[in-house]
Formats: structure tokens, C-alpha cells, sequence
């Protein structure tokens, strides 16, 4: 008995070790809303045009579209399912991965600013949501825009 309660202490320990021994990523921009964002020396239209065809890669789809904001959603999938119904919703709630692309004129251009966030719209139709901020997606995100900018300044 004595040497099964090892081996079971010896298993949890390492258990415990493992899931301490995660990489974080840095975070390699830092803006002043938090978010990815980028001010764009474009036009409006051009930029919306462009966010738009990066997010039909993804596939999202327009919710709703106004002139200073555009809600994309689609569909939670694979480890997202079981991470979303744990955390914010359950088994009944609808899933989804939202991202919410706001455009404000500035001086210097057009400042665009790109909030992600899980939403679980629970059977009653109560909503929970929770913001993505993990440093690899904000690196990602600021990525494609930062393309973006590029490509629509040049």
C-alpha cells in the first residue's frame, strides 16, 4: 500500500511540475488602449475592405457594421468548445469567438483598434463573454495590422 501512495505522490508532483513549467510569450508592441491597434494613413473603405478579406480567412462573418465598428463571430472550434463551455458558458450555452474591429478618425489617420473575445449565449439568453489577451495573439494581431498598414500606405 505504502509504495502505491508514492507512486501516486510521485505521479501528482509531476503533474503539478509540468503544468507549472509553461513559456509565457512577451509581448512585443505595447499600445495605449491595451489592445491591438495601428492608425492608418488610408481611407476608411480601404481599410475596412482589407480587415475584412483577413477575417473571411478566418472564417468570420459580419454581425453587425456600422461606420466606426465592425463585429465579426464565428463558431468556437476544437479546444476552444470545451475551454469556453468551462469558463464562461456549459454544455447548453451557443459558443462563439468574437472580434470587434472599432475605427476612429485621428489627425495622423484612421486608428484602429481589434478586441477578440469568447461570448456564450446561454439558453435563457444570458450572455458572458471573456476578452482574449493572451501576448501570443496580441503579437499576432498587431502583426496584421501592422501588414495592413503597410500595405495601404505604400
Amino acid at each position: 500500500m505504502k509504495k502505491y501512495q508514492n507512486i501516486l505522490l510521485i505521479l501528482l508532483t509531476m503533474g503539478i511540475a509540468s503544468s507549472c513549467a509553461t513559456t509565457s510569450v512577451e509581448r512585443n508592441y505595447f499600445t495605449s488602449s491595451g489592445s491591438p491597434e495601428v492608425t492608418v494613413n488610408a481611407p476608411k473603405e480601404e481599410i475596412t475592405n482589407y480587415l475584412l478579406g483577413v477575417m473571411a480567412n478566418y472564417n468570420l462573418s459580419i454581425v453587425s457594421q456600422s461606420t466606426n465598428n465592425i463585429i465579426l463571430e464565428r463558431p468556437v472550434t476544437g479546444n476552444e468548445t470545451f475551454a469556453v463551455a468551462l469558463t464562461i458558458g456549459n454544455s447548453y450555452s451557443s459558443n462563439s469567438r468574437v472580434s470587434n474591429l472599432s475605427f476612429y478618425e485621428t489627425s495622423s489617420g484612421i486608428r484602429v483598434i481589434w478586441k477578440q473575445f469568447y461570448k456564450a449565449m446561454m439558453p435563457g439568453g444570458q450572455v458572458n463573454q471573456r476578452q482574449l489577451t493572451d501576448n501570443a495573439l496580441f503579437n499576432m494581431n498587431m502583426e496584421t495590422l501592422l501588414e495592413m498598414k503597410a500595405a495601404l500606405e505604400n
